[in-house]
């Protein structure tokens, strides 16, 4: 254990009394090993005044406690981002621009970009937590989030849209075949609606703007999505707006609903939604929402890296399993989140 304050005070006016080191350790009941460094340390000696006027260079308590408040500074890990800067800076730009801090560092990997630092997300998230960076935890969507512990709790529904999930074939449910699709909307006040449909292996998504939040503007919607793209079969909730779907069912495509109060066994349409409200939130006007900014946060969402998939994107393993060749990096990432190297990022 280190020598208090009073301690080192204590051998300054013992020492200059005359005791010896081994009376003062027996005094301050210390090692009198402890005491010899103390002492005999150069860095600690300063010239003191005696009371009869004569100056002398000894042991000096204030200059030995500002000795051991620099060497503690000193202590611990070193911040490893100070060595790049550039790449703390890229890191946090892709932060501020809605991604997450392990998606941003383990596509630098991916990408094979050489920084010349190696860190990792959770060291990332302590600076975060140090005020050390440009982020804050109210830039990171998850951090002030608190889960709340889920209750299965199945309640039987009156009306009986369609086949229920529990009809689904367990290649649909463990994800092992490609096709298989999850729809739901997104709703404002005046009961606009974006319909969103999501891949359940690449987890790949389609957003298409409704005039309104009714079934035939689904129908038509979703008629044009399976026409353009493969597909095998879809889980839906029972919202009324789903209930016409059922007539697109043929010997290739079958829709699956969930049961009643269940949004857990459309996950990850469900995941992609909470997403998508990084850049529509809750109480946005759908109807002054252009087009083409629909069409934006569909590719932002596509072109995210996902932990899932290896921090590959969804679009690079979609096109992948459409192709059944293996995933390829593709370079047609957004300007919302950029992962392609910047020259400089400070």
């Amino acid at each position: 254990m280190q020598l208090t304050k009073a301690e080192r005070q204590f051998i300054e006016k013992q020492w200059l009394r005359g005791l010896s080191k081994r009376e003062i350790a027996r005094q301050l009941d210390r090692n009198h090993s402890v005491i010899c460094r103390a002492i005999n340390d150069a860095r600690n000696l300063d010239w003191v005044r005696k009371r009869n006027g004569k100056v002398v260079k000894t042991y000096c308590s204030k200059r030995a406690q500002q000795n051991y408040g620099s060497n503690k500074l000193k202590c611990g890990a070193k911040f490893k981002c100070g060595q790049d800067l550039n790449w703390l800076g890229f890191v946090e730009n892709c932060v501020l621009a809605g991604a997450s801090p392990k998606a941003a560092i383990e596509r630098i990997k991916i990408e094979n970009w050489d920084f010349g630092v190696d860190i990792t997300a959770r060291t990332f998230y302590n600076y975060v937590e140090q005020g050390v960076t440009r982020v804050t935890p109210f830039d990171l969507r998850f951090k002030l989030r608190r889960r709340q512990p889920k209750h299965k709790k199945i309640r039987e529904h009156k009306k009986k849209m369609g086949k229920s999930i529990d009809e689904r074939p367990e290649s649909i449910n463990n994800r092992t075949e490609f096709g298989h699709w999850e729809g739901d909307c997104i709703v404002d006040k005046d009961d606009n609606a974006i319909l969103v449909c999501i891949e359940r292996k690449s987890r790949f998504g389609l957003m298409r703007k409704l005039g309104k939040h009714e079934s035939k503007e689904v129908l038509e919607k979703l008629a044009e999505i399976k026409k353009q793209y493969y597909m095998k079969s879809i889980t839906v909730d029972n919202g009324s707006e789903f209930y016409k779907i059922t007539q697109l069912e043929d010997e290739d495509f079958d829709v699956y609903f969930t049961h009643p109060y269940s949004s857990f066994e459309k996950g990850s349409v469900e995941n992609f939604n909470g997403m998508i409200r990084r850049w529509i939130p809750k109480g946005t006007n759908l109807t002054d929402l252009p087009e083409s900014e629909i069409e934006r946060v569909q590719n932002w969402m596509n072109d995210y890296p996902r932990e899932i998939h290896k921090f590959y994107t969804a679009a690079e393993v979609f096109l992948s399993l459409t192709n059944n060749e293996p995933v390829r990096i593709l370079k047609t990432i957004t300007n919302n989140v950029t992962f392609l190297k910047p020259k400089r990022c400070i």
